[in-house]
């Protein structure tokens, strides 16, 4: 049987951990690893964060609920009309019920009766939603009083491209409430009578929601609903009403965008 042959290496420093230094060879080694780990990391690091989108400014007061006092509106989506007793403005709330619910049955009956009611804001730039706390609408003085409703401009028929998004969450109760990643809970808050907004961008890049309602001026086709999440192109015509923006979208027209 052959004997191995144990041939040192002497450029070849050999170190053991509890030696009390470490050979200037090897010590150079480690300091240009340690080094370019450095600026590895940092570089990552720095990829990372231009790659993060900032979350949109938006408020969700749970569990803070206010009183607010005005006219509600039933149709295409309920509604509150508040208005500034100081400067004449109007404000307009859009309503839903907590957790995936619209409040549909909640403002049934009331069309343009004055009410108090209470309920925790949601919003997101000038667009404003009450989360209701059930059972607080009460009518008030005035409230046989019927609202005589804004103009409405026409903004002709337009092909918009942008996308479905349930008004509760994209207005702020979560962050982000948008894209595919929030297309299952969009759907399903949709389905449960949650106002469907269509956001696109404007030339500058601002964007913009649009209240999404049928041809008819009604609430929105269900099959259209089903494309939540999705960057889509829908066809209809865009009218005003005030502050507010309606979107009366054909469901023949659209068409995703891949």
């Amino acid at each position: 049987m052959s004997k191995r042959t144990v041939v040192d290496q002497p450029d070849r420093p050999f170190y053991v951990g509890y030696h009390p230094e470490i050979p200037s060879a090897l010590r150079a080694w480690l300091r240009r690893l340690v080094l370019l780990g450095g600026v590895v990391a940092i570089g990552l690091a720095w990829i990372l964060a231009r790659s993060h989108h900032d979350l949109p400014n938006t408020i969700y007061e749970f569990g803070a609920p206010t009183i607010q006092r005005g006219r509600l509106r039933t149709a295409p989506y309920p509604m509150l009309t508040v208005q500034d007793t100081i400067s004449g403005g109007t404000t307009h709330f859009h309503l839903v019920s907590p957790g995936k619910y619209g409040a549909q049955a909640q403002v049934a009956g009331r069309d343009g009766q004055i009410v108090r009611l209470q309920g925790a804001l949601i919003a997101r730039r000038n667009q404003m939603m009450l989360e209701l706390v059930l059972g607080t609408i009460v009518p008030t003085e005035g409230s046989g009083r019927r609202m005589n409703p804004p103009p409405v401009e026409d903004l002709g028929r337009q092909t918009l491209v942008g996308e479905i998004v349930d008004g509760k969450c994209f207005l702020g109760a979560m962050n982000p409430g948008a894209m595919q990643t929030h297309r299952g809970c969009a759907i399903r808050c949709l389905m449960g009578g949650i106002l469907p907004m269509f956001t696109v961008r404007g030339p500058a890049g601002a964007e913009r929601e649009l209240i999404l309602v049928d041809p008819a001026g009604g609430p929105a086709s269900q099959d259209i609903l089903m494309l939540a999440g999705l960057p889509i192109r829908l066809t209809g015509r865009l009218q005003r009403e005030g502050d507010l923006f309606f979107f009366r979208a054909d469901p023949m027209t659209y068409e995703r965008i891949h």
